[in-house]
Parts: C-alpha cells; sequence; structure tokens
C-alpha cells in the first residue's frame, strides 16, 4: 500500500528550475539547502508551496522575486515530461509551475502506472506536441481540483489523455479547474 514520505527542510523559499535535455530539477538555493528524492519502492510524494521554473519559462512572465533572485530557465530537450516525469504517484498542493518543454507532456507525462494530482495549483506556459501541459499514458490517471491551466502551447491540447487512457480502470478527475489561453483545445 502506498504511504506518504513527510519531508521538511525548514527552508521556506525554495525555487527549481529544471535543467537542460530533460535532466533533473536542480535548485537555485545554496547546496547546502537542496532537497533530494529518490524513490525505490512505491510511495506518495506530496510537493506544498513551492514554485518550479522549467525550461523554456518566458523569463519576462517571471514573478518579480524570481527575477530578483536572477533565475533564468534552463533550455530544453527532454523527450517526455518537461518538468515531472511520474510513475507512481505524485500530488502537487499549492504549487506553481512555468515553463517545461517535451515532446510529450510540457510540464507532465504521467506513466502508465502513474497518478498525478494538482490541488490549487497552476500550470503555466508549458510546451510539447502532445499535451502543453500534461501527457496521460494509458493506465495512468489525473486528478486536477481548483488548477489553472493556462498558456500552454505547441499541442493540440493542454491535456492529452492517449487512446486508451480514458478507458482504463484507473479514475481521472478533472473539478473547479480553469483552463485558459492555452493553444488548441483544452483536452
Amino acid at each position: 500500500m502506498p504511504s506518504t514520505v513527510a519531508l521538511s527542510t525548514g527552508i521556506s523559499d525554495i525555487v527549481y528550475v529544471a535543467g537542460e535535455a530533460g535532466s533533473c530539477v536542480k535548485p537555485v538555493v545554496e547546496p547546502s539547502q537542496s532537497l533530494k528524492i529518490s524513490i525505490y519502492e512505491s510511495t506518495v510524494v506530496s510537493v506544498v508551496n513551492l514554485d518550479f521554473v522549467g525550461c523554456g519559462a518566458p523569463s519576462a512572465k517571471l514573478p518579480s522575486y524570481m527575477k530578483d533572485a536572477g533565475v533564468v530557465p534552463g533550455t530544453c530537450g527532454g523527450t517526455d515530461g518537461g518538468v515531472f516525469y511520474v510513475n507512481e504517484v505524485l500530488s502537487l498542493n499549492s504549487v506553481v509551475v512555468r515553463g517545461g518543454s517535451a515532446s510529450k507532456g510540457g510540464i507532465a507525462y504521467v506513466g502508465d502506472e502513474g497518478r498525478l494530482s494538482v490541488i490549487a495549483s497552476s500550470l503555466l506556459q508549458g510546451k510539447a506536441v502532445e499535451g502543453a501541459a500534461i501527457y496521460i499514458a494509458p493506465g495512468g490517471a489525473l486528478q486536477l481540483d481548483r488548477a489553472l491551466v493556462a498558456e500552454n502551447t505547441g499541442g493540440t491540447e493542454a491535456v492529452n489523455f492517449a487512446a486508451g487512457a480514458t478507458t482504463s480502470s484507473a479514475a481521472s478527475l478533472i473539478q473547479n479547474t480553469t483552463m485558459h489561453a492555452n493553444e488548441g483545445y483544452a483536452l
């Protein structure tokens, strides 16, 4: 049975920038303050109250506190999931993700055993050919609740449920969510 991993860093403000060529997310804080999560068994990872900047995020649209910190989005080049590749369970709560670029899932790729929960969060300015913000593979599941999915480009839809994804045993739920100014269809 999946369990929640409690994490405490003692850091109140962390900004993460996705690295080059689809590499892991790199901290913009001092190395002594960085947070590394390695998962080797079925588990649930929760991320709360953090801002992520993926590659390709428009610098002009970053908030002033990020500009003041010298945040510069990296270059892009990943294939699946510009910021997150989910093949277990990931919960994003009160999180803002700006940018991210990949062939599938500009911000997040949800694999065939993945479950992504996005609650009271914003997914902004992702870019992908399939699923400008999120790509859900067959068997994957998505929960969007009180979310904003906006300004995602490059695909024919902001959220792409791959063929068969909606007929799998995994239930997806989208409620109280705003999809705004995305290229193409919402779903």
